[in-house]
């Protein structure tokens, strides 16, 4: 459910990480028609990386690593405030 939103911005990465979980799952067919409902509305977008996009990711990553994080750690990791400076990261 959308809720009251206007507009919903999914980013390409998190659209691809979502179908390779129902590629290896058991339940892809099911999961596909779950994902498309949502996908198909006209408030419902793709958000694309461009350079910028890639240069803060490279950064973020960079901050990250000598945080002492891999690669894979990273969307679940939970970190001190203290031990990143977003405003480094623009």
């Amino acid at each position: 459910m959308l809720g009251g939103c206007d507009e919903v911005w999914i980013p390409f990465v998190v659209l691809a990480e979502m179908k390779a979980g129902f590629y290896g799952g058991t339940r892809q067919s099911e999961n596909e028609s779950l994902l498309l409902n949502p996908l198909n509305r006209e408030t419902v977008a793709i958000l694309y990386a461009d350079r910028e996009t890639a240069g803060q990711y490279a950064r973020l990553f960079v901050q990250l690593k000598r945080a002492g994080l891999r690669c894979r750690e990273f969307p679940s990791a939970v970190l001190p405030a203290s031990s990143l400076d977003i405003r480094n990261v623009y």
